[in-house]
């Protein structure tokens, strides 16, 4: 089957995955969701076509470290397995989305965000035992979403103040011990503002110099905030109330359109 394109064996009573997975190099999607696996092979990484791999509702603890070499690979999904680090994808430059959600991840070290590709715009490490994330997130200049809910995070980094492109930060469901509830309550926007004012000219300075912050204004400081498309996909709704605004901005109701929403508050 190597002139294969896509492949779907999701849902089944699946163990493991054979070598010969490697000889699909013409694979551009691979779902393998829902089904019993407890390891990856090591020829994963000869799927140098593969843009999509769905790993979903596993049992893996682990992943191959030749995954690093997908260079195509834009979409990866692991949530709801059993791992406890984050996979070695630092060579996969076009990498948009990455969910680790639901998983046993305890730390993420500065080496977990060297090996994850810098364009990535979604990262999902909701519901795991996070206790501390590294300034070295801040390495990820385009991320958009990035949802921490239901960790053990008692704080977070000032850094995450400076993301240009960030639209949603979850936080719900931590033990946050340094930032007030009222805060977090203010959503993506108030919170991001609250960290960026946390941060010393001299830290802003050495960020800077060692080019982890770019020399773009924070969107938080004047444009109107957008709704994050995945949160009104889940509500149905799109809420722009009490945000202030005199003209609806254009990101906003293309992020609805493909949301699918029914309903729009604008109070």
């Amino acid at each position: 089957m190597d002139m294969l394109e896509s492949l779907d064996i999701s849902h089944n009573d699946m163990k493991f995955l054979p070598s010969g997975l490697g000889f699909l190099t013409k694979c551009t999607k691979l779902v393998a969701s829902h089904n019993r696996l407890e390891e990856l092979p090591e020829e994963m990484g000869f799927l140098r076509s593969v843009q999509m791999l769905d790993f979903s509702h596993n049992l893996l603890k682990s992943t191959p470290d030749s995954m690093k070499e997908l260079f195509h690979l834009e979409q990866v999904y692991l949530n709801h397995n059993q791992l406890v680090q984050l996979p070695n994808l630092k060579n996969c430059s076009h990498l948009k989305e990455l969910l680790l959600g639901y998983n046993k991840i305890e730390e993420i070290t500065e080496e977990n965000i060297e090996n994850t590709a810098n364009q990535l715009k979604i990262l999902d490490l909701r519901d795991n035992k996070i206790s501390i994330l590294p300034d070295e997130i801040v390495n990820l200049q385009s991320l958009e979403r990035l949802d921490l809910s239901n960790n053990n995070l008692s704080s977070l980094p000032f850094a995450l103040g400076t993301l240009p492109h960030m639209k949603s930060l979850m936080v719900e469901g931590n033990p946050m011990k340094s930032i007030r509830r009222d805060i977090i309550q203010r959503g993506t926007v108030g919170l991001l503002k609250y960290l960026r004012m946390r941060i010393d000219d001299d830290e802003l300075k050495r960020l800077r110099e060692k080019g982890n912050v770019s020399p773009m204004a924070s969107p938080i400081s004047g444009s109107p905030p957008v709704p994050d498309k995945y949160a009104m996909k889940t509500a149905q709704m799109m809420n722009m109330s009490k945000k202030e605004i005199r003209i609806l901005p254009d990101e906003a109701v293309s992020n609805a359109i493909e949301a699918d929403v029914n309903g729009v508050d604008l109070r």
